[in-house]
C-alpha cells in the first residue's frame, strides 16, 4: 500500500514540481512580499528625500527624531522674566535665560526643553553676573515646569 507521502512525491516528480496550483502559490506569496518589501525597506529614502529633513535627523536613545531647525521652540518665558519687561529682543533672552546645548546639527544654540531657574530673588544678581560659578553650575528646570513652550510662527 502506497502512503498519502509517497503517492504526493510520485505526482510531484512526474510534474517536475511546476504544477499550475505551485505557480499560483508561489506567484501569490512571492508577489504580495516582493510588492511590499520595498515600501518598508525604502521608506528611508523616501523620508529623507523630502526637503528640509535630511540635515535635521538625528539620533537620540537608540530612536530617530526629525527635527524641523527652521521652526524652533523654545521655554515660554515665565511672567517674571519676560523679555519685554527686561528691556531685551527675543534673540537676547534665549542667550542669556537659556543654556547652550549642542544641536544635532554640531553647532550650539539655545536649550529647546531647559532654562536657567531664576525667580525674582536671584534674578539681579543673575543679570548682573555675580552669582557664584560660570553659567554652567546653575540649576536648570524643564519647559514644561513653566509655562510650557512656544513655537516659531516663521
Amino acid at each position: 500500500m502506497v502512503s498519502a507521502s509517497e503517492e504526493f512525491d510520485a505526482i510531484l516528480e512526474e510534474i517536475w514540481g511546476n504544477g499550475c496550483y505551485q505557480k499560483r502559490l508561489t506567484f501569490v506569496l512571492l508577489g504580495t512580499v516582493f510588492f511590499l518589501m520595498p515600501f518598508a525597506l525604502l521608506v528611508q529614502v523616501f523620508v529623507l528625500h523630502m526637503p528640509g529633513i535630511a540635515s535635521n535627523l538625528y539620533k537620540e536613545s537608540g530612536s530617530y527624531a526629525i527635527l524641523n531647525l527652521n521652526s524652533g521652540h523654545w521655554c515660554t518665558p515665565p511672567d517674571h522674566i519676560q523679555p519685554a519687561s527686561l528691556n531685551m529682543s527675543l534673540d537676547q533672552w534665549k542667550a542669556t535665560f537659556l543654556p547652550m546645548e549642542l544641536g544635532p546639527d554640531y553647532q550650539p544654540r539655545p536649550s529647546q526643553c531647559n532654562m536657567y531657574a531664576v525667580d525674582n530673588d536671584t534674578l539681579p544678581a543673575f543679570l548682573s553676573g555675580e552669582l557664584p560659578g560660570n553659567r554652567t553650575d546653575l540649576a536648570t528646570t524643564t519647559c514644561a515646569e513653566h509655562k510650557g513652550y512656544t513655537y516659531d510662527q516663521r
